[in-house]
C-alpha cells in the first residue's frame, strides 16, 4: 500500500490510537521546525497535542482529515498502553553495538519463547514485538527494561510503525509472516518483568538508567536529564516556595548532568544530548509544572522545607563531649536543625586519645594487610586505656601519649579465650593487668 491513510485504517483496524509522526527529508533532516537540528528526527508526533490521543483514539474522520490532508506524506505512529487495547511493544535493539537480541535469547532461553504475534522490522533493522498484556496490567515506557538492549512501549508510550521512514534510510516494515496474525497475549514471564509498580513509575515516563562502576552513566542518559531537572524544579519548590526559570534551572542542574553523562562521541552535543536538548526539556518541565500537572508537586506545600529552625542557641552549639548526643524529646531528626547556623561561633577544641594520633569520641578504623598485629596493636591500646591514668601512669600507644582513661570493651571475634588469656599475659606486665582489672 503506498496510501498513507490505508496504513493508518490498518493499524486502526488492528486497535491502535494513530497519530502523525514527523518524517525525515531526503537530506536527513526532521520535517519539524528544528529541521537539521532536531534530535529525534522522523521519531515524534507531529501534532502538538498528540497526548490527547493517549486517552481518546481518533476516528476515521479524523485520520481522513490528517492523511488525505496535512499529514499526507508523514510517518505513522501508534499509541501503547490501555487506549490501544492493552498492547505494548517489546523493542529490540540490534544496531551497531547492541546486543537486543542475544539479551532476548538468553530471556527466552531463561524462561519460554515468545508467541507468534504481530511484529514489525524498525527502520534501523531491529524488531517490535506487539502483545497484550492482561486486563488492569500497566506496562513500563522505558530503556532496557528487559534487558540490555530491550527497551519496552507501554503505559504513556507510543512507536513508529511501518510504512514510515528512517534516518538510516531503512523503513518500518511489518514481517509478512505476520501480517494476519492476531497479537498474542504477553507470557506471565514477560509481564512480570516489564510491568509497572510503584517505585518504578511516574507520570514522567522516566526511562530506566545504567551506571558505571564510578556512577557515571552508560545508558537512560535522556531519562536521567527529566530525573534530575524534576527533581531540581521539586527543590525549589519546597526550600524555596518557587518554580525556578528556565535560566535558572539549567544553570543549576546542567552541571550535574555534564559531569554524570559521559558524551559517547567527542561531545554530549555530538551525542544530540547537549544543552540545547536540556534547555527544551527544561523549558518542557517548567510548562508542565506551571499547569499543575507534575505529580511530585501535587499536594506539596511551597517552602514546607524551607529553613525555619529557631536561632543559634548554646544548646543547639554544644561539642561533640556534651549533652547534644542525647535524643531530643521527640527522638526526631530534622534536616533543617543543621544549617550553617549550627556552627557559629568559636570551634570547640580538638579532643584527642592519643595525643596529635588518635581523636576522642570519633569512629575509626585500622586496616592492613593480614598478619601485622592489628589486633594486638589495639588491644595494647584498650589494656593501656583501662589501666593508665594521668599521674604516674601515663601510657603511650600507636606512637602518642594516651590522655584520656577508662572503662573499655574489646570485642576479640576471631581468638578463643585461651587465645586472648596468652596475648593479655605478654602486654604490659601483671602491673598494667592489675590497674585494668574490671
Amino acid at each position: 500500500m503506498a496510501d498513507k491513510l490505508e496504513w493508518a485504517k490498518l493499524w486502526a483496524g488492528k486497535g491502535f490510537s494513530v497519530v502523525p509522526v514527523h518524517y525525515v527529508k531526503e537530506d536527513g533532516s526532521c520535517s519539524c521546525s528544528s529541521g537539521a537540528g532536531c534530535d529525534s528526527p522522523g521519531k515524534h508526533p507531529a501534532p502538538s497535542r498528540w497526548k490527547r490521543y493517549q486517552d481518546k483514539a481518533a476516528d476515521l474522520d479524523q485520520l481522513e482529515m490528517w492523511f488525505e490532508g496535512r499529514f499526507k506524506e508523514y510517518n505513522l505512529g501508534v499509541v501503547t498502553g490501555s487506549i490501544s487495547g492493552n498492547v505494548y511493544a517489546v523493542d529490540v535493539d540490534v544496531s551497531e553495538g547492541k546486543v537486543g537480541q542475544d539479551t532476548l535469547d538468553d530471556l527466552c532461553m531463561a524462561n519460554d519463547d515468545m508467541p507468534e504475534t504481530f511484529e514489525q522490522r524498525t527502520g534501523s533493522g531491529g524488531k517490535h514485538i506487539f502483545l497484550r498484556a492482561p486486563e488492569g496490567t500497566a506496562i513500563i515506557t522505558g530503556k532496557n527494561v528487559l534487558g540490555d538492549g530491550i527497551d519496552t512501549r507501554g503505559e504513556g508510550g507510543f512507536v513508529v510503525v511501518a510504512p514510515s521512514n528512517h534516518k538510516s534510510g531503512g523503513k518500518y516494515r511489518i514481517e509478512d509472516w505476520a501480517k494476519d496474525n492476531e497479537i498474542a497475549d504477553s507470557p506471565s514471564w514477560v509481564t512480570q518483568l516489564s510491568k509497572i509498580d510503584a517505585a518504578r513509575y511516574d507520570d514522567t515516563n522516566i526511562q530506566d538508567k545504567k551506571t558505571d562502576m564510578f556512577g557515571d552513566l552508560t545508558d537512560g542518559r535522556e531519562g536521567y536529564m527529566v530525573e534530575l531537572l524534576l527533581g531540581t524544579i521539586r527543590t525549589w519548590w519546597v526550600t524555596k516556595g518557587v518554580l525556578p526559570t528556565v535560566e535558572e534551572l539549567v544553570e543549576d542542574a546542567w552541571p550535574t548532568f555534564e559531569m554524570r553523562a559521559k558524551a559517547r562521541g567527542s561531545s554530549l552535543a555530538d551525542d544530540g544530548r547537549g544543552k540545547e536538548l536540556f534547555q527544551k526539556k527544561a523549558w518542557y518541565q517548567l510548562k508542565r509544572a506551571n499547569n499543575n500537572e507534575l505529580r511530585i508537586l501535587q499536594n506539596v506545600e511551597p517552602g514546607c522545607e524551607a529553613n525555619t529552625s529557631a536561632p543559634f542557641s548554646e544548646s543547639a552549639g554544644r561539642s561533640e563531649s556534651q549533652s547534644s548526643l542525647t535524643p531530643s524529646s521527640d527522638d526526631c531528626f530534622r534536616i533543617q536543625d543543621w544549617g550553617m547556623n549550627r556552627y557559629s561561633g568559636e570551634p570547640p577544641e580538638m579532643e584527642w586519645l592519643i595525643d596529635g594520633v588518635l581523636p576522642r569520641r570519633v569512629p575509626g578504623l585500622i586496616s592492613a594487610i593480614g598478619g601485622l598485629g592489628k589486633s594486638f596493636m589495639l588491644l595494647d591500646l584498650c589494656m593501656k586505656v583501662a589501666g593508665g591514668d594521668q599521674g604516674m601512669h601515663q601510657e603511650n600507644a600507636l606512637g602518642g601519649s594516651v590522655l584520656h582513661n577508662g572503662k573499655v570493651v574489646f570485642f576479640g571475634a576471631e581468638d578463643s579465650a585461651n587465645s586472648m588469656h596468652r596475648r593479655i599475659a605478654s602486654i604490659g606486665g601483671r602491673n598494667l593487668q592489675d590497674r585494668a582489672a574490671g
